[in-house]
């Protein structure tokens, strides 16, 4: 049987609902497959989503809101939030000491401008810390299938390094990982295999991919939520349970 969903041996280490959702689960646009993958994943609750526009705005959504235009979404407990991908990278951020979390969606576009470190910058001032941050990388396209153009992977090797390419082939995760890293992080897992390549046992594509399918492709979710009950399930306690989110519902920042 297909697995549904993907989880981080991290955010599993400390009790946090979470996944990163295969093709095998559907298309995670639609409500009714939003609802399973949080079910498999442990998530009971709301899940708050976004209008993703390959920007740097970071949101801290309320319950019940319509989605806001916005590529990170943060918040403590009680509401989980999801991005959608189909080649992008997805980051789930996990704070249990301050009861903060956030998942955020790094396309090219939004990892050179800087959509993690908005979403860094967000969560810290709100009461994370980069010693007490979990970070997990879901699927998303790989080096062996990400050709760019020689511009662009220009600008990636000026800012990243020369090893995220080799040629013009970008490691768009690796770049994303470094950003955590230069903000202090070390605790940072990958989980997944290529969005473009990877293939089941069955030799069906694993997850969707925008590069393979084009505008038909489907978008996987990835997850990531703090119940409001059962804290002290979740890793040592901090300030108190998401008061720096409670400070910020429904505000965006870029």
């Amino acid at each position: 049987m297909r697995p549904l969903l993907l989880r981080s041996s991290l955010l599993e280490g400390i009790g946090l609902p979470h996944g990163f959702s295969t093709a095998a689960a559907g298309d995670g646009r639609s409500e009714a497959v939003r609802a399973a993958v949080a079910r498999a994943g442990g998530w009971e609750g709301t899940l708050a989503t976004a209008r993703q526009l390959h920007g740097t705005q970071a949101h801290w959504p309320l319950p019940g809101e319509p989605p806001a235009e916005a590529d990170a979404l943060l918040a403590g407990p009680g509401l989980g939030v999801a991005i959608g991908t189909a080649d992008c990278v997805p980051v789930l951020l996990a704070d249990p000491g301050a009861r903060l979390v956030a998942a955020v969606h790094a396309g090219w576009r939004g990892t050179i401008a800087g959509v993690v470190q908005a979403a860094l910058a967000e969560i810290l001032r709100a009461g994370a810390t980069p010693d007490g941050l979990f970070a997990a990388i879901g699927p998303h396209i790989g080096r062996c299938c990400y050709e760019v153009d020689e511009s662009l992977a220009a600008r990636f090797r000026e800012r990243f390094g020369a090893g995220v390419c080799e040629g013009q082939r970008l490691d768009l995760g690796r770049c994303n990982e470094l950003l955590l890293r230069e903000a202090g992080l070390t605790r940072i897992e990958r989980v997944g295999g290529c969005s473009r390549c990877a293939v089941e046992a069955t030799g069906e594509p694993r997850f969707f991919s925008y590069r393979r399918e084009g505008e038909r492709a489907g978008r996987l979710l990835s997850f990531v939520g703090l119940p409001a009950a059962a804290e002290s399930e979740l890793g040592p306690r901090g300030s108190g349970p998401g008061e720096g989110a409670a400070r910020r519902p429904g505000r965006s920042v870029s």
